[in-house]
């Protein structure tokens, strides 16, 4: 743990003295760019810049509900960036985070919905259904291509059909548009990153090992 480092005064410390604890502490194993800095905190080390997707990820992770590491302070030096965060230990965080998953259908849009003669429902294409939180459902019932010719009526109806259906659930549903839009906002990176050698960008089945 940090020489002389007292948790209670983190705040208080400046950023030469925390950094120089953060730097006598012990250093994991397995990735040297993480330090234990006390019992109940660690402190990560980046290159400049290099933390700002982590802390987008922690933040978008919070928005949906999902047990993550608070940031507790953020230092910056000349040439890297130290992120102290709350330390969790394993059986609390499973305890935690334990959230049961629930049988989704995963593109429930009026396309996929048929109500026969007898009035009863039928619904079609399952192929992205699967075990998801909960709130997937509501999250995909409002992500398909409006119809052009819907009124603001018929937009209300929708958002009360899936309401009665499946729950209610906007902040996650923002959280996961908010991920979508920075996942495909540059296509050819993903492209590149995550599918075959030669593959559409649009074409997700195609993709590496692995990914």
């Amino acid at each position: 743990m940090g020489s002389g480092f007292e948790e209670q005064l983190l705040s208080e410390y400046d950023s030469t003295t925390l950094t120089h604890h953060i730097l006598e502490s012990e250093s994991s194993k397995v990735y040297s760019r993480v330090f234990f800095l006390s019992p109940n905190l660690i402190a990560k080390q980046f290159l400049c810049g290099e933390e700002i997707g982590m802390l987008d990820v922690l933040q978008l992770a919070t928005l949906l509900g999902v047990r993550a590491p608070s940031i507790k302070r953020t230092i910056e030096t000349a040439e890297n960036v130290y992120v102290v965060m709350g330390k969790h230990h394993y059986k609390e965080l499973l305890s935690q985070h334990h959230v049961p998953l629930v049988f989704t259908h995963q593109d429930l849009a009026p396309r996929n919905m048929i109500v026969d003669e007898r009035c009863q429902l039928w619904l079609l294409d399952w192929d992205y259904s699967g075990w998801y939180p909960v709130y997937f459902e509501y999250a995909s019932m409002q992500n398909f291509d409006v119809p052009s010719n819907w009124r603001w009526i018929d937009r209300f109806r929708w958002k009360l059909f899936s309401w009665i259906t499946v729950g209610l659930f906007p902040k996650e549903h923002r959280a996961l548009e908010q991920a979508k839009m920075r996942f495909t906002r540059y296509p050819l990176g993903r492209k590149n990153e995550v599918l075959q050698d030669g593959a559409p960008a649009r074409a997700v089945h195609l993709r590496k090992p692995g990914m």
